[in-house]
């Protein structure tokens, strides 16, 4: 049985290694063609949404809003009390560690 020198058995490697990474590129490229195809059209394949005023949004969706126009009033009051109460917890910890970590005198 022959055996090839070291520098053929290195090289032969590095292609089996070269060939191999270049599968691999090529799989993952064709893996990204089929995931994301290429779009021709430089915006993207759908075209931008037309601008339309807000008092015509609310026009729109005020009928679909109607059973939900009891809590209209009271949800800004709610989405302001959770960070209003996160700070308050803040600042109340803020004063018991100032008061933990000041030095008292001790009397015997």
């Amino acid at each position: 049985m022959w055996i090839a020198p070291a520098s053929l058995q290195s090289e032969a490697s590095s292609i089996k290694r070269e060939s191999a990474q270049s599968d691999t590129v090529q799989t993952i490229h064709r893996l990204r063609g089929i995931i994301w195809p290429a779009s021709d059209d430089a915006e993207g394949d759908v075209a931008a949404a037309p601008a339309v005023p807000l008092p015509e949004i609310a026009r729109r969706f005020w009928p679909d809003a109607k059973p939900y126009w009891p809590w209209l009033v009271p949800t800004p009051f709610f989405v302001a009390l959770g960070p209003t109460l996160e700070t308050g917890t803040i600042w109340l910890y803020g004063i018991s560690a100032r008061f933990r970590a000041s030095p008292s005198p001790i009397s015997c």
